[in-house]
This record gives C-alpha cells, sequence and structure tokens, in this order.
C-alpha cells in the first residue's frame, strides 16, 4: 500500500513538473500578461557614424572662402541642407589644425574627399554628372603658384 501512495505521489509530482515546463511563458486565460521593455533592434553594420558631427560653423573657422560660397549654393538651400560633413564626413576627428594640416591624417580620421562615385551614389544622378562639379561645389583659395623649373634661384 504504501509503495502504491508512493507511486501515486511520484507520478502527480512528475505531471506537476511537466506541466509547469510546458506553461512557463505563456500567458494564464483571463490574466492581463505584463510586456517586456522593447529591445532596442540592432543597427545594421555601418550605419553608427563612427565619428561625431561637428556642423558647418566650426569647418567656417578655417574653411572660411569654402563655408562663405556654400552658404549661398544650392547644397545650402536645400530643406535637409548638404553642409560640409555630409560630403566630407563627420568630422570630430579631423578637426584640429594638427590633423588637418596632414591629409593622411585627416583620411585616417575620417576626412573624405568625395569624386564622382561618392556624389551619384548618394544625391546626384550619373546621367547628369559633369566633370566639373566637385570643383564648382564651392570656393577654394589659389593655390601657390609652383617655383618654375628654370629659374636660376630655387624656390623661385
Amino acid at each position: 500500500m504504501v509503495r502504491k501512495l508512493m507511486l501515486l505521489f511520484a507520478v502527480a509530482a512528475l505531471a506537476s513538473l511537466v506541466a509547469l515546463a510546458q506553461s512557463s511563458g505563456k500567458p494564464k486565460p483571463g490574466k492581463p500578461v505584463a510586456k517586456e521593455p522593447a529591445k532596442e533592434a540592432p543597427k545594421p553594420a555601418g550605419t553608427e557614424p563612427a565619428h561625431k558631427a561637428v556642423g558647418p560653423e566650426k569647418c567656417k573657422m578655417c574653411h572660411k572662402i569654402q563655408y562663405d560660397s556654400w552658404a549661398g549654393s544650392k547644397h545650402a538651400a536645400q530643406k535637409e541642407k548638404v553642409e560640409c560633413e555630409t560630403c566630407h564626413g563627420n568630422g570630430a576627428d579631423y578637426v584640429t589644425m594638427a590633423v588637418m594640416k596632414d591629409e593622411a591624417k585627416a583620411k585616417a580620421a575620417g576626412l573624405l574627399m568625395p569624386g564622382k562615385e561618392f556624389c551619384t551614389a548618394k544625391c546626384h544622378h550619373a546621367a547628369q554628372w559633369k566633370d566639373d562639379m566637385c570643383q564648382k561645389v564651392h570656393a577654394h583659395k589659389p593655390k601657390p603658384a609652383s617655383p618654375k623649373a628654370d629659374s636660376p634661384v630655387k624656390g623661385k
């Protein structure tokens, strides 16, 4: 008799464990379910900016000629402005003079020098592209004249 009672108790305990395992995580009828806080979906690779933006006013401090010509351009007049960093990459890591004076360091720190491939992939239609568009985006300081090869004085 004791054996039968122990066997009956063991079967009941096993049935309770199976029922508990099957119902865990499932809502019980008639009871409100507490929702877990929504988890933010992971962002696809490449969508997080690697560098922080500084804004065109920071660029203006050293690039006044470019800034002033950009400010009067179609890019600046867009509803969503096409600013310096839209084309040249976010500048927090290349904004310092020590980095900007070294093109390799600036590029390693996020500076982009856009060309046809970049511009036609992001904004412009390839069929409308003209090779001088990048040079006409904004004004540049005149480049110093290179020394004449036939000059008797070096550097002149």
